[in-house]
This record gives C-alpha cells, sequence and structure tokens, in this order.
C-alpha cells in the first residue's frame, strides 16, 4: 500500500508544478474586471457609495495603465526592449484582451449607465496614443458613443442652471 501512495504522490508531482504568479495575475485582474462591471450594473455609479465609486475607477485605471506601461516598455521607443523575452510579449498580449473585453463591455452598458461614467473619458484618451490600432479604434467607437449619450446631460444640466 505504501508503494502505491509512493507512486501516486510521484505521478502527481510530475503533473503539478509550481503556481506562475503572471497567470494568477492576469486571471485575478480578469475577475477584478467582471466585479467592476458588476457594481456597475447592480448599482447606478451616481447612486453608489463612495467606496464603490473608488473601486471602479481604481480598477479601470489600473488595467488602463498597466496596458500602457507594458506596450511602452515592449516598444522600440520605450525603453529599448526590442527584443523582449517573449513572457513579456505574451503578458502584453494577455493584458492587451483584457481591455478589448473591457471596452467592449463598457460598450455594451445601457446609454443610461454609459452616461455616469464620465470620469472614463480622461482614462480612455490616454489610449489613444496606444500603438494598437484596433484598442485606438474600439475605444473611438466608446468615446464617441460617450460623446451621445453625455451631450443631451450636459445640456439639460446647464439649461436648468441658466434657468435658475
Amino acid at each position: 500500500f505504501a508503494s502505491t501512495v509512493f507512486k501516486i504522490i510521484a505521478l502527481t508531482s510530475l503533473f503539478c508544478h509550481s503556481p506562475n504568479y503572471i497567470e494568477n495575475a492576469i486571471y485575478g485582474r480578469k475577475w477584478l474586471n467582471k466585479l467592476v462591471l458588476q457594481l456597475i450594473e447592480s448599482t447606478r455609479p451616481i447612486e453608489s457609495s463612495p467606496q464603490v465609486q473608488s473601486i471602479i475607477k481604481d480598477q479601470t485605471q489600473s488595467l488602463l495603465t498597466l496596458f500602457l506601461k507594458k506596450e511602452t516598455a515592449l516598444s522600440p521607443s520605450g525603453s529599448g526592449a526590442t527584443k523582449a523575452p517573449s513572457w513579456e510579449a505574451s503578458q502584453l498580449t494577455r493584458v492587451t484582451k483584457l481591455i478589448y473585453e473591457l471596452v467592449d463591455s463598457f460598450d455594451a452598458l445601457d446609454d443610461g449607465l454609459l452616461s455616469e461614467l464620465s470620469w472614463l473619458t480622461p482614462m480612455l484618451s490616454k489610449c489613444m496614443e496606444s500603438s494598437n490600432e484596433t484598442v485606438r479604434q474600439n475605444v473611438h467607437k466608446l468615446q464617441q458613443k460617450m460623446a451621445k449619450v453625455t451631450a443631451p446631460v450636459e445640456e439639460v444640466e446647464s439649461t436648468e442652471n441658466s434657468e435658475t
């Protein structure tokens, strides 16, 4: 019996690898994106607590900043890392996919919810400097949609303020 247990332990140790911290971080970031979207959809951002608003803004900013830093580090004009290790390029690819998912999720939001995310516009503007054309196109599309849904809100507010 003991020899069988040792064989099982030996076999499982062959297939078990130490945790890949980058994979875990990317996986965690994906769940944070889902949390941000659930917080936006479950409680209107304007009506939510300051802590919830802070989580939404901070986590969105964190992902956008991470993406831009990774991209800059791998660009020839960035830190000079033109021959980046494959794991760094892989990281950028995975973070870029997270950006696609986040921008697409924001784009899919109801116009009413999207109009409450005006703080997102300056964050997205930084992504327009990306060397990734798909990111720029998706961000531009989202910015145009946000401009359409927030313009009527801002016009109503300015009309109300001028009447008082």
